[in-house]
């Protein structure tokens, strides 16, 4: 009788270990597993790469550490965010000019995503503007040691041409930035506004390709808002 109780105590407990197992695992560990529960289609996968990692530590002064494909040109990272941009020309047959990025929440990696795949852009000749539209949390200024006092809160607040707002850093060829500017007391509304179309129709025109960075999905509204109006929203 004892070893019946014994063995199926441990037949319990077995059980009972691996379903608390279950139901708090929670890693993603294969795109099928993404397919099953989405629907939009997925435009790759952003391998982890230790020497990009230790090059960025090393480097930290330097805003070339925040863009791995110029740094690392025959690397995995490099290679995976060539083969999104070649997906997105076979992907979409029409022309496309504007891309936006989210996430859920900060630090999952949309602002990583957003430059590096516009230096991949830039990389083919292609004039391009990275623009930061985070205009709560803004992190292509601090990215790229770049002035944030004017930027684009400035801008939708005003009439004046857009232009002389625009930076550059000396080491990135074909790309320029917008910064986010001094933090506004009501973005949603600056977005909503009737100034920002404008401004993306004179950046369509002024540039091959529009990469926006936008808050979190998950935190803010308007997010939704600037993702309606591009041709290439991507969630990360």
């Amino acid at each position: 009788l004892l070893y019946v109780l014994g063995f199926i105590s441990f037949i319990s407990l077995s059980l009972g270990l691996v379903f608390m197992r279950y139901t708090l695992f929670d890693k993603v560990i294969s795109l099928d597993t993404i397919k099953k529960r989405i629907n939009s289609p997925i435009l790759g996968v952003i391998p982890f790469e230790p020497e990009a990692e230790d090059l960025s530590i090393k480097n930290k002064k330097s805003p070339l550490t925040k863009i791995v494909v110029n740094n690392h040109a025959k690397s995995r990272i490099a290679e995976a965010f060539k083969k999104i941009r070649a997906s997105l020309k076979y992907a979409h047959a029409s022309n496309f000019k504007t891309f936006a990025t989210t996430s859920t929440i900060s630090g999952e990696g949309k602002t990583f995503v957003l430059t590096n795949l516009a230096s991949v852009y830039a990389q083919l000749g292609k004039r391009v503007i990275i623009v930061d539209l985070d205009l709560r949390k803004p992190r292509i200024a601090k990215s790229f040691k770049l002035k944030n006092h004017i930027g684009m809160s400035t801008i939708l607040c005003s009439n004046e041409d857009y232009k002389q707002y625009v930076q550059k850093v000396e080491e990135l060829e074909n790309i320029d930035f917008i910064t986010s500017g001094p933090i506004p007391p009501n973005p949603s509304e600056l977005i909503l506004s009737h100034r920002f179309d404008e401004i993306l129709n004179q950046l369509k025109e002024d540039y091959d390709y529009v990469f926006i960075d936008t808050p979190p999905v998950g935190l803010v509204n308007e997010s939704i808002e600037i993702i309606n109006k591009v041709d290439i929203p991507i969630y990360i």
